[in-house]
């Protein structure tokens, strides 16, 4: 063996076994300069000078391959990734430092947190439960507990994640990240919108940390909540308190804008239209685009029947903010706004874009039945039936709704009825009561049933039908209506007497209010003359 790479050699084996063969002072030297570099690069993490830390554990490893910190400085090294986002670097350190029982409950840490921005879930959790029944007295057991708590969070499992924050927060009352814990014990009730325990739980919140700098935030979630309990005096008052007390801009926007929809719920459209644009004029002062701020003009203007306007503010959204999460919302509002100024092509168009782009999200299904519902609307407007019923189809199969998918038939049956493809509108109609027997439509069914009976001179069908509405919903808002449909059908069949009751009772009740007032006062007089009444017969004629 060539003498120089048998002194390498040797120097290897002496530093495995952990033996020195230099002088005691150069030794001291050599570990001195190596705990310095590694305290370099500690720092530079420290600092959050992640590329900088690089290089200096980088050095590290090249000027002592067996030093003393090598371990550490891997797992630095793997953290410095982690912060950099470069996530498969991270875990492939943390990974291979696992063999190293010493440091195995921070590799463990390390690695669930690799795994949990992974989304690799199950893999989190089950390094965090190790950390937690393996090394219970772990510096790391805490952080990995609280950890825990996230994995059920970020998988929106609020219920789980609650109970761990609030296991920890009861287990570790003096731990740093009790705070934290306990926030989030009330945000995980806000989404899943159990808003009255969201309530009790930040208002504890504020209690038992009065030096908090989070109670801004605190009192916009409740006001929020309030909001979606439908109390908005109340939730005015929360985000005022919110915007009071913040030093955060962006709270105090989204405190503004929430007042705003406050007054604007309340149907106080004068002072929510100037606290929109209050908000406004902050959002640009202080350079925070808000998509919110549109959203609320938009269905400001709306409700003010400034239709021009509302379509103006959503187009504006739409523009500003292409990426908003905010845009299915506007993509259904411009729709529906195209929809109430008749331009039923263009809204035709915005809503198939809806479905195109977000008919998939499971969680936007709400939304996405509305467009299907408006599409439908818009092609009947249109005058194209085929097309609303295809649509109408389509929120039967998308719905999980038993209330949509009635609601949606019943819109199929009357569509055939508008086109006077009477079989089919009695065939839906039919298929509805025999499926959904007792459903809030169902007066509406048997009614429409009754209609179109009459119109196929099905007499005697149709006097069933407004009989059984009659005799099943004693409290319809149809009642009156049947009253002229029966009279019509005694007169279709010459029965005059019936007809004139029936129709009598409906012009006694209605008068001239409804639409149907001069076909009834038409039918009352030729049933009188048919029964020789001539003088009350000529009565109503010059009335006509």
């Amino acid at each position: 063996m060539p003498m120089k790479r048998r002194l390498l050699f040797l120097i290897i084996l002496f530093l495995v076994l952990g033996i020195s063969f230099l002088p005691q002072a150069q030794s001291t030297m050599v570990r001195n300069e190596e705990e310095e570099l590694f305290l370099v690069a500690q720092k530079a993490f420290d600092d959050s000078f992640y590329d900088v830390a690089i290089r200096y554990l980088n050095q590290y490893f090249t000027t002592y391959p067996l030093g003393t910190k090598r371990i550490q400085a891997k797992l630095l090294l793997g953290q410095c990734y982690f912060f950099k986002t470069q996530y498969l670097k991270a875990f492939e350190i943390f990974k291979d430092q696992l063999q190293h029982p010493e440091y195995k409950d921070i590799t463990l840490f390390w690695l669930g947190e690799t795994y949990l921005k992974g989304r690799d879930y199950p893999q989190a959790e089950k390094q965090y439960r190790q950390i937690i029944e393996v090394y219970p007295n772990s510096f790391y057991a805490p952080h990995a507990f609280y950890s825990l708590a996230w994995v059920y969070y970020e998988q929106k499992d609020y219920k789980r994640a609650k109970e761990k924050f609030l296991e920890f927060s009861d287990q570790h009352p003096t731990h740093q990240l009790v705070e934290d814990a306990l926030f989030k014990v009330g945000e995980c009730s806000y989404n899943s919108q159990d808003y009255n325990a969201a309530i009790q739980e930040f208002r504890d919140y504020i209690q038992k940390l009065p030096q908090s700098k989070r109670h801004d935030r605190a009192y916009f979630y409740m006001g929020e909540s309030y909001y979606y309990l439908e109390d908005f005096v109340l939730a005015s008052e929360y985000y005022q308190k919110s915007f009071e007390i913040s030093n955060d801009d962006k709270i105090i926007l989204m405190s503004k804008v929430s007042l705003g929809w406050c007054s604007l719920k309340q149907n106080n459209f004068e002072k929510a239209l100037q606290l929109f644009d209050d908000a406004q004029s902050f959002s640009q002062e202080k350079n925070i685009p808000s998509d919110d701020i549109y959203l609320g003009k938009a269905s400001l203007f709306l409700e003010m029947k400034e239709n021009e306007k509302s379509l103006e503010a959503y187009d504006q959204l739409i523009e500003n903010f292409p990426d908003t999460p905010r845009l299915p919302e506007a993509y259904l509002g411009r729709a529906n706004v195209l929809y109430l100024l008749e331009q039923h092509d263009k809204a035709v168009q915005q809503y198939q874009l809806l479905i195109d782009q977000f008919g998939k999200d499971q969680h936007l299904s709400d939304l996405i039945e509305k467009a299907y519902f408006g599409l439908a609307w818009a092609y009947l407007k249109k005058g194209s039936v085929q097309d609303a019923i295809k649509n109408f189809n389509n929120v039967i199969n998308f719905t999980k709704s038993k209330i949509v998918k009635i609601s949606a038939l019943s819109q199929i049956g009357d569509a055939y009825q508008d086109i006077n493809d009477l079989g089919k509108a009695i065939e839906t109609y039919d298929k509805i009561l025999k499926d959904f027997p007792h459903s809030l439509y169902t007066d509406y069914i048997q009614y429409r049933l009754g209609i179109a009976l009459l119109k196929m001179d099905n007499i005697d069908g149709a006097t069933i039908a407004f009989k059984t509405l009659k005799e099943n919903f004693p409290q319809s808002k149809y009642l009156q209506d049947i009253k002229y449909y029966l009279g019509v059908a005694y007169f279709k069949k010459g029965d005059w007497a019936s007809a004139k009751i029936q129709i009598g009772e409906f012009i006694d009740r209605i008068g001239d209010a409804s639409e149907f007032s001069a076909d009834a006062q038409y039918i009352l007089a030729l049933s009188m003359f048919n029964l020789k009444e001539y003088d009350m017969a000529l009565k109503y004629f010059n009335k006509i």
